[in-house]
């Protein structure tokens, strides 16, 4: 999809199948009905028959819309398995070195948003690898000094070694 123009990118489908545009739903606003429900799932799910339906968004996209984050000025930051940070904006914004991703959000406008992964799978680790409950980690946290006079941790937890540097001296927790 292209972003810019909220239409499928017909280059890049036909590189893939030049069949594959025919097979993709249309590309319509997330704010805009697509329909109703169907008779039988209302039915199934005791519904009512006149339940609207739309391309409803994905977890950023929403969980903007939850946290006011659909004009300028708002920024959400949601941590859990991943990492996210992203703002509203009223045209699209394109890095092209891949560091913010270019999404659309359910609004008709644009989210620009940066994610790294392992977030909360740090913090579970080190509580692990030093058996605290949450409430000890957030108080060594809180007491630790700012800079953890000059230990750096590189969280890579799935599937590479952990290191952890201190002053350019490398050691390894494998």
């Amino acid at each position: 999809m292209n972003v810019r123009t909220r239409t499928w990118c017909r280059e890049v489908l036909e590189a893939i199948d030049p069949n594959l545009e025919e097979k993709l739903p249309p590309l319509q606003s997330s704010d805009k009905p697509a329909g109703f429900i169907r008779r039988e799932i209302a039915e199934m799910f005791g519904f009512r028959d006149d339940v609207l339906v739309s391309a409803g968004g994905g977890d950023n996209m929403m969980g903007a819309i939850g946290t006011g984050n659909t004009r300028k000025g708002i920024v959400t930051a949601s941590f859990g398995t991943s990492g996210t940070i992203y703002a509203y904006s009223d045209a699209p914004i394109i890095d092209y070195k891949g560091e913010v991703a270019a999404f659309c959000d359910s609004t008709s406008a644009w989210l620009p948003l940066v994610c790294t992964m392992n977030v909360t799978v740090s913090t579970e680790f080190i509580r692990d690898l030093f058996n605290v409950a949450h409430d000890e980690l957030t108080n060594i946290i809180e007491e630790t000094p700012v800079g953890s006079e000059g230990l750096l941790l590189l969280p890579y937890f799935e599937g590479r070694g952990h290191l952890m540097f201190r002053m350019g001296q490398e050691s390894s927790l494998d």
